[in-house]
């Protein structure tokens, strides 16, 4: 079933790869709809296996040797896919580099070999960063490739520069993009543009903060160590190298850390982020104001969740020039706009 899962994802992906875009559009939406299912099927059944009260891997956790075998598979697949990634895009500027591929692997498994025993999330936090090492050497950020990080560039650049960051942006690929991410999302990334560093660096540290966030708080449970390898060595996210959620990720930790911990401050500011941070953020909120109503009172629940809009909403104000219509029109109706057509 995780084989199932993990290719639904990795030989179609998302946009039309690999059917022509002049493809029949029902034909289209029979294919993508057959995927969406696969997805939900293999996921529901994996979290059935994985986390029902009494499974097996819940009691006695996933055993060494089976984690050491999601890590060779993973690897594996992770060095196939730079192969692949280098050959399908060398048109974009991609280059394969066998020697830096080959050091690469050598350090991620000496990293992991000298880590396992007394230090493994360490050894793997370090293996999965010391692989990423190769898309930021060989595969440059192109926007005929993927054009969110090149757009969130551009709007950092312009959210620096005290402008309205929710227009069209002329990329590399000669299309001109529209901004359909929130603001603090930009705000994350702003410190690479500041500094002309690769924004793909901002990926890497928020992905590690993640994980350390992840690992005080369940780093003795059987599971975590497992659980760690499917996410961090994903041959996915090696593979898309060019994604950009790892902030969201932190944010969203944060909240429900503070949430566990009953700190209202902290439930204050980081929902505030989270909500002006994606538009994920927006959809989990009223399920966390469920939480807080049944676990604390209503009025609590109501004021967080308030207060968090209202500094979210001040953010999105100063981020678009006080264009909420504009902001909209980015973020949401484009959506809309294309689930129609």
């Amino acid at each position: 079933m995780l084989i199932i899962f993990f290719l639904n994802l990795l030989l179609r992906g998302d946009g039309y790869f690999p059917f022509s875009k002049s493809v029949e559009p029902y034909l289209f939406s029979f294919v993508v709809l057959l995927q969406t299912l696969v997805l939900i099927v293999s996921s529901v059944w994996m979290a059935v296996v994985i986390i029902r009260p009494g499974s097996l891997v819940g009691r006695i956790g996933m055993s060494d040797r089976t984690q050491l075998l999601l890590v060779a598979v993973s690897v594996v697949l992770i060095a196939a896919l730079h192969v692949l990634n280098a050959r399908r895009f060398a048109e974009f500027g991609y280059a394969g580099r066998p020697v830096l591929l080959v050091a690469l692997l050598a350090g991620a498994s000496l990293a992991l070999a000298l880590s396992w025993r007394r230090h493994r999330f360490s050894g793997i936090l370090l293996a999965d960063l010391i692989l990423k090492v190769y898309p930021l050497a060989c595969f440059p950020i192109a926007a005929k490739r993927s054009d969110m990080l090149p757009i969130i560039g551009e709007a950092a650049r312009s959210m620096l520069a005290g402008e309205n960051i929710y227009r069209f942006y002329l990329l590399d690929n000669g299309v001109w993009t529209q901004m359909v991410r929130f603001p603090r999302l930009i705000m994350s990334y702003a410190p690479a543009t500041i500094l002309h560093l690769d924004p793909r660096l901002v990926t890497l540290a928020s992905e590690a903060l993640f994980f350390v966030l992840l690992f005080r708080r369940f780093g003795r449970n059987p599971l975590f160590s497992g659980g760690m390898i499917l996410l961090a060595l994903s041959p996915y996210w090696h593979f898309r190298h060019e994604l950009y959620e790892a902030p969201f990720w932190v944010a969203l930790a944060v909240v429900l850390l503070a949430l566990e911990r009953r700190d209202s401050v902290a439930e204050v500011a980081a929902l505030s982020i989270v909500v002006c941070m994606h538009q994920w953020g927006v959809l989990f909120l009223p399920f966390i104001l469920l939480f807080l109503m049944r676990s604390r009172s209503r009025a609590y629940g109501l004021t967080v969740a308030g207060s968090a809009l209202a500094v979210g909403a001040l953010v999105v104000a100063m981020s678009s020039g006080s264009d909420l219509a504009g902001f909209w029109q980015h973020t949401v109706a484009y959506y809309a706009t294309t689930l129609t057509s």
